[in-house]
């Protein structure tokens, strides 16, 4: 993607953006599945913690596919790199917030250091204190502080304000965005948009601004949550993935921030480790060959869903290619070797 270099708001500037949400949603992805296959014991609540965070990772790709749609864009799938490459916007390393590492990944079991990363990625902007003005904005307890919260997000991003230090700051610019280009210059198309977990109460296909609001609320929320007291940062009801087999009712109230915090709290499990013996090198290839392979086709049949039309709700077409990367990462870990997945 050509990075549009203004500090003006255009509709194109606006796309950008939303493209650069499904490259950010596709980016935690390896990143996590990794850690979450590194795991032995499948029970372990750590798993089943991290798990979920991969289902809603999901939910919110599909939300930013379909929130390029809505903007006249579509969404691109490309295999995510773990070399410093810089995703557009976000800013790499930023000495006031110390998010150093947000796209700065390094693929590995799940540990210290990639525990630690997750947080950052995941961590709620409204921590951030520097960036609210008005005393007390960053416990977001009560309706009135949330109207300031808003308010002041709109007001601060009426000019572009990139590199970002957080996901969600780059989410809130992107609202503010359309406002100020103008919400009657997006046709909000629902072409080729998915919903694919139909019985959910939050908003999935976009066909207005407040639809849009919506679905990067149900991000934000979803991954930050809301600071409900002291060390808590909760779902709330409406916004929760609640009919979603896969995402554990024990977790699925809070937000990945605190899931996380609560893994780096109780400790870290069992995981696998690497191997270089010769006699497991054609193993390792075999295993990684067989990733590459599934993971190529994930992002084809992504690709296929939202440009062309193909049907989300069939297995063979989503769900089928997603849960076969729980397996077959797992299978490079079994044959000691870090899942490598493009």
């Amino acid at each position: 993607m050509t990075i549009t270099a203004t500090k003006t708001w255009t509709k194109q500037l606006v796309q950008d953006h939303a493209k650069t949400a499904v490259q950010v949603e596709l980016y935690t992805l390896p990143f996590y599945l990794t850690a979450l296959t590194s795991i032995k014991d499948t029970s372990h609540p750590a798993y089943k913690s991290i798990l979920s965070i991969c289902i809603e990772e999901m939910l919110h790709l599909q939300l930013a596919a379909n929130l390029c749609l809505a903007l006249d864009t579509k969404p691109e799938f490309p295999a995510p790199t773990y070399d410093g490459t810089p995703i557009p916007y976000l800013d790499p390393n930023n000495p006031t917030t110390a998010h150093h590492k947000l796209i700065n990944a390094q693929l590995d079991a799940l540990n210290t250091t990639t525990l630690d990363l997750m947080l950052d990625i995941e961590t709620p902007s409204g921590l951030e204190q520097h960036r609210h003005p008005e005393k007390g904005i960053w416990k977001i307890i009560d309706w009135l502080e949330d109207t300031l919260e808003a308010r002041w997000h709109l007001q601060h991003h009426l000019t572009p304000q990139y590199p970002y230090d957080t996901i969600g700051e780059m989410y809130n610019a992107l609202i503010a965005g359309i406002v100020v280009v103008g919400k009657d210059n997006f046709s909000w198309t629902t072409r080729n948009q998915q919903a694919a977990w139909t019985s959910e109460a939050f908003t999935q296909i976009i066909t207005k601004f407040e639809d849009a609001e919506e679905a990067v609320k149900t991000i934000s929320l979803q991954g930050e949550g809301t600071t409900t007291g002291k060390d808590r940062y909760a779902i709330p009801a409406n916004y929760r993935l609640e009919n979603e087999g896969m995402d554990d009712k024990s977790f699925n109230e809070f937000s990945h921030y605190e899931r996380l915090l609560n893994i780096k709290n109780q400790g870290l499990p069992e995981v696998y480790g690497t191997n270089n013996n010769q006699e497991n090198q054609q193993a390792q290839q075999q295993a990684l060959a067989n990733l590459q392979s599934t993971f190529a086709d994930l992002l084809t049949e992504l690709d296929s869903i939202w440009n062309i039309g193909q049907d989300i709700t069939q297995d063979n077409n989503f769900w089928n290619p997603m849960f076969g990367l729980l397996k077959a990462a797992q299978a490079c870990w079994q044959a000691g070797v870090i899942p490598k997945w493009s």
